[in-house]
């Protein structure tokens, strides 16, 4: 039976999500168990501060492995291609326009995500804290910073647009498509509560669709990101 590509890149996108929701909850599950079993003995909380931290950076350094493994996955075969509309810089190669529109809707998704922050986030709190070691020199705190500020954004997005969103285009509509994109960018995203990383999810895949470059949705990812924590370590110092 002949099968056609759309119809794997499909297969290969929910084999990726199911493979995705699995590993990463039952892997931070476990492991925010062992945090929490320890509790009583734990008993400073610099001790106990300091593995909420690590947790953290776990997160982001998983995150990181399982879009990378799904990335491998999804293109180890010749069969399953990007959708020939889209490219790095997208429609008419146009780096500076693209480029502004990501910095224009990374700063929107601030805007919007500040009621939010004000209220305070745990894990902006905690990117707060890798910023501030980072700003102390801390090369460990630099590596996790430098990993969550850039290779992140992009392996995050090339898996939510170039294969989830470019997929599922071809199975169901626009709306349809930036909904369950989104929401997928938020389930991955290790960085902000749900609601933020639903914000950021649906920003970036606002973009894809209006650009097809991946450029505008990296830069908003980051400026986003970088806003937060930064706009949380000030707060940390009132």
């Amino acid at each position: 039976m002949h099968i056609d590509a759309n119809s794997k890149s499909l297969t290969k996108l929910l084999y990726i999500v199911c493979a995705t929701i699995v590993i990463q909850t039952s892997m931070l599950n476990l492991y925010g168990r062992f945090i929490t079993s320890g509790t009583a003995l734990y008993k400073h909380f610099a001790e106990w501060d300091r593995l909420v931290q690590d947790y953290y950076s776990v997160s982001i350094f998983l995150t990181v492995l399982i879009t990378i493994a799904a990335i491998a996955f999804f293109y180890q075969s010749r069969g399953v291609t990007s959708d020939g509309q889209s490219t790095v810089a997208g429609k008419g190669n146009n780096y500076a326009k693209n480029l502004g529109l990501g910095l224009g809707c990374g700063m929107l998704g601030f805007m919007l995500s500040l009621p939010l922050l004000t209220r305070g986030d745990p894990t902006a709190r905690l990117g707060a804290r890798l910023l501030s070691q980072s700003l102390g020199l801390s090369w460990s705190a630099i590596l996790v910073l430098l990993i969550a500020l850039l290779v992140l954004p992009v392996t995050i997005e090339i898996v939510v647009c170039r294969i989830t969103f470019d997929t599922l285009a071809h199975h169901a509509s626009v709306p349809v498509t930036i909904v369950a994109s989104s929401l997928f960018f938020a389930f991955l995203w290790p960085i902000f509560n749900s609601t933020i990383a639903t914000i950021l999810g649906a920003i970036s895949s606002l973009l894809y669709h209006r650009t097809r470059s991946l450029i505008a949705p990296i830069v908003a990812c980051i400026v986003l990101t970088l806003s937060g924590i930064s706009f949380a370590l000030f707060q940390s110092l009132r």
